[in-house]
This record gives structure tokens, sequence and C-alpha cells, in this order.
């Protein structure tokens, strides 16, 4: 799929203006020429030190959040994703 797809979009930047959408093939090359230059790992370093630290912030509260939302007792049940059993006696009907 992923390949007819790359396929599709060489083949439409052959028929459009290619000063407005590059094919995957230059888009490689560019990619290839920046990292042999060693112009692109300065770019790589920047976002990753502005992208880590919201990341670990994020998830840290997940993890929290989740943990309180396990064990608190005190939450309503639409709040909490632990599955209720049904009475003996509730059954669907199809």
């Amino acid at each position: 799929m992923l390949a007819a797809v790359l396929v599709l979009w060489q083949v439409a930047t052959w028929f459009e203006h290619p000063e407005f959408i590059l094919g995957p093939s230059e888009i490689a090359r560019h990619f290839v020429e920046a990292v042999w230059s060693g112009e692109l790992l300065p770019h790589v370093g920047a976002s990753l030190g502005r992208a880590l630290p919201g990341f670990a912030l994020g998830s840290l509260i997940g993890v929290v959040l989740g943990l309180l939302a396990g064990v608190a007792r005190s939450l309503p049940p639409a709040a909490s994703s632990r599955p209720r059993a049904r009475p003996a006696g509730d059954r669907e009907t199809p």
C-alpha cells in the first residue's frame, strides 16, 4: 500500500509543476544530502530539545492520573475504565 502511494505520488509530480510539489525521490535526495553534509543533526537536536520535555511531562501527568483513577474509590463509575459486572438476572436481548 505504501509503495503504491509513493509510486502514485512520484508519477503525479511528473505531470504537475515540480516546483510546487516535490516527488518522493527528490525529497529522499535532499534528505541524504542534509544528513551527509551534517546540516541536519543540529536541527534534529534542537527539535528534540523542545519536544522531549513536553513528552516527558505529559507522560508523567498521564501515568499519575491513570494511577489515581485506578485506585480512587470515590470516582463515579462513568469516570472509571474498569468494566462493571452485571446483576445475575440482567441479560441482553438480541
